[in-house]
Parts: C-alpha cells; structure tokens; sequence
C-alpha cells in the first residue's frame, strides 16, 4: 500500500491482495456482495479452500434456476463474467467445477437477500485463529474486475477495517442481517446446482443445435411474432395443407414470410 494505507482503490492497493493477506492464518471468511463469479473465487481459491467457516450472503438469484452460461447480462446472480480474454473462458468449466466442489462443503453457506435489487453494500470480515481480524467495505463485488485481478481493474473505493471495536460493529450488523429470516434466505443449493451445471459437459450435438440457435435467434423470434399474421393466408384447414407433412407445412410458411 501507499500512504493511504486503509484505502484501497486497485490502483495503489487491490481488494484481492488485501485479503490474501488477511486470509492467510485465518478460520472464518464473511462476506457480503452484489455479485459472486467463479473468476473472484478464483483470485482466492487457495486462501478459501483452507478456512473452516465462510459465510457469502448476496444480491438477489431469482433467476438462477434458468441460468446459462451465455445467458442473459442483467441477471443480479452472476456465476461467470462477461468481457473476459479467452484463456479465462477456456478456464470455466475447470473453475466451476472446483467451486462447485468448495461450495459443497460443510463449512461453507450462503445465503440471499429476498427483495430484488436491494442490496448494494459490500463488507469482507476475516477472522484469524492466530493473529488480527481484518475487514473491507466499500463498493468492491466478489468479481475479478472489483477484486483488482484482471488487466483492467475496476477503480473502486474501499475502505480497510483493523481496529477491534469498528470491526466489531461491522460483525454484529453482519449477524444480524444474516440470521434475519425474513430478509434473507438459504441458497445453497440453487448456487450448486447453477455451477454443476456450467461445469457440466455437453454432447457434441448440443454444442451444435446451440451455435444454431444463437445465430438464427432473431429469425426465430421474428418468425414466432409472425406467425399468426401467416397463418391467416387462408391455408390453414384447407384440403391441400391437410395433406402436407410438418416440415412442408414449415417450409410453405417460409416461403409465404419471405414473399411478404
């Protein structure tokens, strides 16, 4: 660190160096976060996978049970990172996997806040079994980039928490909200299921019928929104359409959309 020696911002002093630092002889890990990615886990993965206690709570992974690694972008639970150099993708499915196997774990629970888009605050606690506790907050999510450990680091602003008595104020209200059963709720299993499933392996033909369907999406939304306006054509229910397989029926209404 520089001369402000408690601020940490990735330019001066990273989040994730932090941390290390603070993990290193520690039992217990808390945190709060917006976001939790594979690629943060990763940053600290040596660290995590020794200590006997982490407690993650989050924002909001409602829609976790459809998740898909080339999902949407605006879903709050974020498993992987957009924007990544390829030796990172490459990298996922090892990653998640590793994760997957972590999170499992006894010591290891997580939980979400219930309302959507509520919670914004950021708050690392570490708790050593030798030496001081240590704690972070400020604007950083459990991402690579707000961590401070890809090439382009988010510029963030965190403050760091050694004195006993503030870092005692931040456990307790840490506690408080995670034994709030009204605010928050169990997740574990959802975060496990949504990294088995981007650790998963996919049959070649999958992989295939996917790349098809990313290519021709738009045709195929465009076709849905259209398809009352072709079926009006008169064909319908008339002997000769009648008489047509599916597929010369789909291949009549795409001749039909194309003369429109």
């Amino acid at each position: 660190m520089t001369a402000h020696q408690h601020i940490l911002d990735n330019r001066d002093g990273t989040v994730a160096d932090f941390l290390r630092r603070s993990l290193s002889g520690a039992g217990a890990f808390d945190l709060v976060s917006a976001y939790f990615s594979i690629y943060g886990y990763d940053l600290l993965a040596d660290r995590l996978d020794g200590l006997d206690r982490v407690r993650f709570l989050f924002g909001d992974p409602s829609s976790v049970d459809d998740l898909d690694p080339g999902g949407k972008p605006d879903k709050t639970f974020v498993i992987s990172e957009n924007s990544l150099a390829p030796v990172h993708t490459l990298h996922q499915k090892y990653l998640a996997r590793r994760c997957a196997s972590w999170a499992a774990g006894d010591g290891v629970s997580i939980r979400s806040i219930s309302r959507s888009n509520f919670l914004h605050g950021k708050l690392y606690l570490t708790r050593a079994t030798e030496g001081a506790a240590a704690g972070v907050v400020g604007s950083s999510n459990f991402t690579r980039r707000g961590l401070g450990g890809s090439d382009r680091p988010n510029l963030e602003i965190n403050l760091a928490v050694s004195d006993p008595d503030r870092l005692a104020e931040l456990r307790g209200w840490f506690d408080r909200l995670w034994s709030d059963e009204d605010r928050t709720h169990d997740v574990k299993q959802q975060v496990l299921d949504a990294l088995n499933r981007l650790g998963s392996e996919y049959a070649p033909e999958s992989v295939y019928f996917k790349t098809l369907f990313e290519i021709f999406k738009e045709q195929i939304e465009e076709w849905e929104d259209g398809e009352a306006a072709r079926s009006s054509t008169g064909l319908n229910g008339s002997q000769i359409w009648n008489t047509l397989y599916e597929f010369q029926k789909h291949g009549a209404k795409s001749i039909l959309y194309r003369l429109r």
